[in-house]
């Protein structure tokens, strides 16, 4: 019961998103950017009730698997996530769910999401004793780090761990935390 609860609520959230238009999602992913927002996301799924139940669940373990994902949930709506995964699973029902997944690598990123884990990052990382004997803010070096992170991130046109590591050296330097 529980489990149909959760598919009901995450299927009603889902159509929440719908009233952006295909058109408008597909000609601003198109004219700006390499990645999917999640608040572009227009998903093309079935009713609940004729989706079969191991796809439901399967979409329901990649939510919980992005929820516990620090660095997944700090990057991506994990909702949206899940529902993309779904919208594909149902598309390719025999590919494993790994490569689906990294089909998925891209999509569903929330940029405003990403400054707020990036803030927290960096703001565990500094020293602030170092930044002030050097006359650095260390809110504006943050902050800095914040947007620079995911900005790169966003204009990255292949994420991976390697790509991800090397924008967050290049932010460092950019941004004064070394």
């Amino acid at each position: 019961m529980l489990l149909k609860l959760r598919h009901i609520l995450l299927l009603i959230s889902f159509i929440a998103i719908l009233p952006i238009s295909n058109a408008i999602a597909q000609t601003a992913f198109n004219e700006t950017k390499q990645y999917g927002l999640a608040s572009e996301k227009v998903f093309n799924l079935p009713p609940p009730d004729q989706i079969e139940k191991r796809f439901l669940n399967e979409m329901d373990q990649i939510y919980r698997e992005c929820q516990t994902d620090h660095d997944d949930s700090g990057h991506r709506d994990c909702q949206c996530y899940a529902m993309s995964f779904l919208e594909d699973r149902l598309k390719y029902k025999n590919v494993s769910k790994e490569v689906i997944k990294t089909g998925l690598r891209q999509v569903c990123l929330d940029p405003k999401k990403m400054e707020g884990f990036y803030f927290g990052k960096c703001a565990s990382m500094i020293n602030v004793e170092r930044l002030i004997q050097m006359n650095k803010d260390p809110n504006e070096v943050c902050d800095c780090y914040a947007k620079k992170v995911p900005e790169m991130i966003l204009n990255l046109k292949f994420i991976n761990a390697k790509t991800l590591n090397e924008v967050r050296k290049v932010s460092h330097t950019q941004c004064g935390l070394f």
